[in-house]
């Protein structure tokens, strides 16, 4: 981490760096005050994509989702592959919000007395963000169109290809 110069604050310190990570990486996004929106770019869907800077706590939170309409019999296999999910990365965790009927990824890092944020580890969070939800998209759809249930969907969801074929 870094701290500003005597000129910048760390907000737009913070936010400066996000937009030349998207300018850089070609992303299309947009920025409204401490809000950057843009989409990853996953297998099967785009994931909306959203940093949010809130100076009053010194916290840059990461939301990363994908919308899917989970019926009431598959809400508590749903839950628990999210819970089982959230055990098994090294940081943030998924969860699902009912109302908005999206599957979230979230995470957040503290830049305490002006530090600010590194492109590396801002390409990172979304690396990390990418992967878990490319795990999770597919562990989701295998308990809500397939029928598994959560402990089958991370088994389904979790496995690392070795190799050359």
């Amino acid at each position: 981490m870094q701290t500003p110069t005597e000129n910048t604050t760390a907000e737009q310190s913070v936010m400066d760096v996000l937009e030349g990570l998207c300018a850089q990486s070609s992303l299309e996004w947009e920025r409204v005050e401490n809000l950057i929106s843009s989409h990853l770019k996953g297998t099967h869907v785009d994931y909306p994509t959203s940093f949010i800077w809130v100076p009053d706590e010194e916290i840059l939170h990461l939301n990363v989702g994908f919308e899917i309409k989970v019926p009431d019999s598959k809400r508590h296999s749903v839950a628990a592959f999210l819970a089982e999910m959230t055990k098994r990365i090294w940081m943030g965790h998924v969860c699902m919000w009912k109302h908005e009927e999206v599957i979230l990824y979230r995470n957040a890092i503290t830049l305490p007395e002006g530090m600010t944020i590194t492109a590396r580890q801002c390409e990172e969070m979304l690396r990390h963000a990418s992967y878990t939800l490319e795990c999770c998209y597919t562990g989701v759809h295998c308990i809500v169109w397939g029928g598994q249930s959560a402990e089958q969907a991370v088994k389904l969801a979790c496995f690392e290809i070795e190799g050359n074929a």
